[in-house]
């Protein structure tokens, strides 16, 4: 299953992330939204699970959780906005990680990609596919769940 992994858009998704959003059958969005109309954009390509970001307001009161849990191809993906906050892993959220024993974490908010393995969890943050910020490489990922194992790539869009 190709999975298309997407975060902190912020009402914006640079239009070069939809090519390689076209053959997905799901689509993760790993919060800071921005705009509820990219969810609706986003659907056009496929189902979309999102959470929430810490910029994600009001108009996302209960829309959706601050995190998630889902079982694709029996893997156990564990997505939430922030795992690391400037250079350092978030000790709550590292514990929590611990606790839940996900096979793979996806993850958001650093607008950087990530791609490492850790205590044997996979994380992956495809970096931001909205508004560039300075020193940062707009990026969507995408990943592919077989019943071996999975595979990632993330796409550079500038």
């Amino acid at each position: 299953m190709k999975i298309g992994v997407i975060s902190d858009t912020h009402g914006y998704i640079n239009p070069a992330a939809f090519e390689y959003l076209d053959d997905v059958a799901l689509i993760l969005h790993a919060g800071d939204i921005g705009n509820p109309d990219i969810i609706t954009e986003l659907e056009a390509f496929a189902p979309v699970t999102a959470v929430l970001g810490n910029t994600d307001g009001f108009p996302f009161a209960g829309s959706f959780p601050e995190s998630e849990l889902i079982y694709i191809e029996g893997k156990k993906i564990y997505m939430t906005h922030a795992v690391i906050n400037g250079r350092h892993r978030i000790p709550s959220v590292m514990k929590e990680i611990s606790d839940i024993g996900p096979d793979i974490v996806v993850f958001g908010h650093t607008h950087r990609q990530h791609a490492f393995e850790e205590k044997g969890v996979f994380f992956f943050n495809p970096g931001s596919a909205g508004p560039v910020r300075e020193g940062t490489r707009p990026g969507v990922g995408v990943l592919a769940i077989e019943d071996a194992g999975f595979s990632h790539e993330i796409f550079y869009l500038d």
